[in-house]
């Protein structure tokens, strides 16, 4: 079935496969950048808290 599959081919597979998995990849590191962002904010929120009751 591949053996007729050519260089233009080859280049539409690398393309559909390529491509969705590069993209899944990228989105899944910019939401745990993300998420890591909204967890040290939190936690400096907490800490901020926390040091205004001890005064």
């Amino acid at each position: 079935m591949l053996k007729n599959i050519g260089l233009p081919g080859l280049f539409l597979l690398v393309l559909i496969i390529g491509l969705p998995t590069w993209l899944i990849r990228r989105s899944s590191k910019r939401k745990s950048r993300e998420q890591a962002r909204i967890a040290d904010a939190l936690e400096e929120i907490a800490k901020s808290k926390s040091d205004g009751d001890k005064t």
